[in-house]
């Protein structure tokens, strides 16, 4: 298992971290929690959550974020895994339907393979 440290943040709040960025408010509430979530322990994805995160938010100010982050370390490509039998409890017992996509899971797989728990 390709485990990483770090935290899998949904594409939705890093838009929103775009966002500020676009307005200059790098004081804004969701830049600081990504702020802290990156320096204390980084934000781990996928390629299908790199692709979640370029269809939500694109543009250049994203671009130069996030390459900014990779490159220091901050944002990390993991190999997200899950067994199919935790994955048909999610489904069933828990309720996550089973989209087209399917990228709720993604964010569950990444997750499951990061060190630490809490």
């Amino acid at each position: 298992m390709d485990q990483g440290e770090g935290v899998v943040v949904d594409a939705n709040v890093i838009a929103k971290v775009i966002e500020e960025l676009r307005l200059k408010q790098i004081n804004g509430v969701h830049y600081e929690l990504i702020d802290k979530i990156l320096s204390k322990f980084g934000i781990v994805i996928c390629p299908v959550i790199k692709q979640e995160y370029q269809n939500t938010c694109g543009g250049l100010v994203f671009k130069y974020w996030f390459e900014g982050e990779r490159v220091q370390g901050k944002i990390r490509q993991i190999k997200p895994e899950l067994e199919q039998q935790k994955v048909d409890r999610i489904h069933n017992y828990y309720g996550l339907p089973k989209g087209k996509n399917g990228r709720d899971l993604w964010y569950i797989k990444c997750a499951n393979v990061t060190i630490t728990k809490s």
